[in-house]
Formats: C-alpha cells, structure tokens, sequence
C-alpha cells in the first residue's frame, strides 16, 4: 500500500485496526441474522460482500475509501467464523460435534500456517492486485461450496417446508 497507492506507514498501521473495528460491530448482529434466516446462507452473503470488497482494494486510490472497505470486509468476512461455528452447533448430532469442530480447527490453522506464506509468494512475484484477486478466489470458491451444500443448514429445510 505504501509503494503503490502513496498510503503513508502511519495510515497503514491503522489498516488491521479498521478491520478488527468492523469485525467488532459486526459479529454478533450477524450471528442474530445467521439464527434468524439460515448460518449459510448469511456466511454466502458476508462472503459476496467481503469478497466485492478485497477485489476493491485493488482500485481504491484514497485511503478513507480503502479505510471504509476494509471495516466493512472486517465486519463481513471477520464475522464468517463465528457464524460457521454457529452452524456447526445446529447442524451437527452431538456425537459428531467433536470431530467437525476438530477439522474446522485444522483447516484454520493449515490457513493460518500457510496462507501467510501463499500471499506472500504471489505478492512477491506477481504484485499487490494478483495477491488480492487469489483472495477473491478464494472466497469465491467459498461462496461457491456454500451453494453446492446449502442443504447442510438447517433453515434451508424450513424454508423449502414453508414454501
């Protein structure tokens, strides 16, 4: 951000700040939305919005714009985990709570182990906006599984018994 968009070390700082802010306002009303019409469905739509919102930064110039964008992708793809969780709690028999919750929490760290490393290859070698066009792919391959399984949530089959 500093090399490509003039974004000062000082503003850039704040960057993390913007989206933890966002992940804080956002959370819990979307965990009230999740329980309302469906936890997949609501993680499909904070992925449209979070994704639309990294492939943003690739145009942003100004950083009060990229600085609104990254609170709303905090508040967005920040409050996807909960809500997942959340699904996993309505959707899984008690027997099995264990062992989905135990491969969820390895595939965050698998991310989290590697996903660091990944961005920072493609940025290296290929720049800034490929970096965040991988991302966009990345939830886009989410939002993509959400709908091929959107079955797995609970409030799909109400919704299919109150048509």
């Amino acid at each position: 951000m500093i090399q490509s968009k003039g974004i000062t070390a000082g503003q850039t700082i704040w960057i993390p700040a913007f989206f933890a802010v966002g992940m804080l306002l956002f959370t819990n009303p979307a965990g009230l939305l999740g329980d309302r019409v469906g936890h997949l469905l609501t993680m499909r739509s904070l992925a449209v919005v979070g994704a639309t919102m990294v492939l943003g930064f690739v145009f942003l110039d100004s950083y009060p714009a990229t600085g609104l964008a990254v609170l709303v992708a905090g508040a967005t793809l920040g409050s996807i985990s909960p809500v997942s969780l959340a699904l996993q709690g309505v959707s899984l028999q008690a027997e099995d709570y264990s062992r989905g919750t135990s491969i969820y929490n390895t595939f965050y760290a698998l991310g989290m182990l590697l996903g660091p490393k990944i961005s920072a290859e493609i940025f290296e070698h290929h720049g800034g906006a490929m970096m965040l066009y991988h991302l966009v792919a990345l939830w886009a391959g989410f939002i993509l599984f959400s709908v091929i399984f959107y079955r797995d949530d609970p409030a799909a089959g109400a919704t299919r018994a109150a048509i």
